[in-house]
């Protein structure tokens, strides 16, 4: 199937051309923005952030969320209260935080 016509002056696209050149461009495209996403996936990453805290914290961490989220909205934030020391370090060092807001200072190296 012929993409071009030739003549002795010029080059045309065919019918089969012009459906070829508009797919390519659509096509060139989305490639163009799934690149630029998989980039954001990679910078900001997808998935879930769980972070631990205090009660007392309760009145600024949510603005924070807020901003981070308006940032980076494809992660999921789960909050959830941690109070002791025990549980502060338990909770870190089985995985179930990325990060803890705490006054729970861990008196040795865990």
């Amino acid at each position: 199937m012929p993409l071009f016509e030739r003549s002795t002056r010029k080059i045309e696209l065919t019918d089969a051309g012009s459906v070829l050149y508009e797919k390519s461009i659509r096509l060139l495209s989305q490639m163009n923005i799934l690149k630029k996403e998989m980039e954001e996936v990679k910078l900001t990453g997808r998935g879930e952030l769980v972070i631990g805290m205090i009660e007392s914290v309760r009145q600024w961490v949510p603005q924070v969320i807020r901003e981070y989220q308006g940032r980076f909205p494809s992660i999921h934030i789960k909050l959830f209260e941690v109070l002791s020391r025990k549980a502060v370090v338990d909770s870190l060092r089985k995985y179930h935080t990325h990060l803890i807001i705490t006054n729970q200072h861990p008196r040795r190296r865990y």
